[in-house]
C-alpha cells in the first residue's frame, strides 16, 4: 500500500463507519508528522454558487455547485484550481486558489468546497492500520469529474490489484 503524500487520494473502505466519510474520496492536500489535511471530492451540494461567488462562475467545473469538503471548518470555502500559478500547490497539478481576489487570466478550472477534512499527527496512520482507508494515486480528472457521485466506484475500478473488488461492495451488506 502507498504511503500518503500530497496529491494522492484516500478512499474510504467499507469498514469506515463514520457517516462523514462513507464512500468518501479525499484528496490529500498536506501530510506530515503534525497531521493531514484533505478535501472530500465527491459530495456535491445543491447550493447556488452565482449568489455567493459570482466572479468565479465562468471558471467552475461541471457540476458548477459547492461541494462538502469535510466536517472541519464548514464555514470556510476553499477553491481548488488546475492552474499551478496560485499560492498553495497540492501535488503536481493543483493549487488552492485565493477566492478573495478575482480570478486571473491563468486560472484554470475551479471547484469550490465547504470545509475540509483533517487528522492530527498519527491519527491517519492509525486509521490506515485499522483498514479504514486505501491510499491510491490520483489521475488528472478526479478533482474535476463531471460525475462526482461515481468517483468512489470509478477510482476503485481503475486499480490494478484487489482493490477493484470493492467496486461492487454493497452499501448495506445486510441487503446482500
Amino acid at each position: 500500500m502507498l504511503e500518503p503524500v500530497a496529491g494522492q487520494l484516500l478512499i474510504a473502505t467499507p469498514l469506515l463507519d463514520d457517516p462523514n466519510f462513507e464512500r468518501a474520496v479525499v484528496l490529500i492536500g498536506e501530510h506530515g508528522t503534525a497531521g493531514t489535511f484533505g478535501i472530500i471530492l465527491n459530495r456535491p451540494l445543491e447550493i447556488d454558487i452565482d449568489e455567493h461567488f459570482p466572479q468565479w462562475t465562468s471558471h467552475l467545473a461541471v457540476p458548477a455547485t459547492l461541494f462538502n469538503g469535510g466536517p472541519v471548518a464548514p464555514d470556510v470555502v476553499l477553491g481548488l484550481t488546475s492552474a499551478l500559478s496560485n499560492e498553495v500547490p497540492i501535488g503536481d497539478e493543483l493549487s488552492l486558489v485565493n477566492l478573495v481576489k478575482p480570478p486571473s487570466s491563468g486560472t484554470g478550472q475551479v471547484r469550490l468546497f465547504k470545509g475540509h477534512a483533517s487528522w492530527v499527527g498519527g491519527q491517519l496512520a492509525a486509521e490506515l492500520a485499522a483498514g479504514a482507508w486505501f491510499v491510491v494515486n490520483s489521475v488528472s480528472g478526479d478533482v474535476f469529474t463531471s460525475e462526482p457521485d461515481l468517483l468512489w466506484r470509478n477510482v476503485l475500478r481503475r486499480q490494478a490489484d484487489d482493490l477493484q473488488l470493492f467496486t461492487f461492495y454493497p452499501r448495506d451488506i445486510t441487503l446482500n
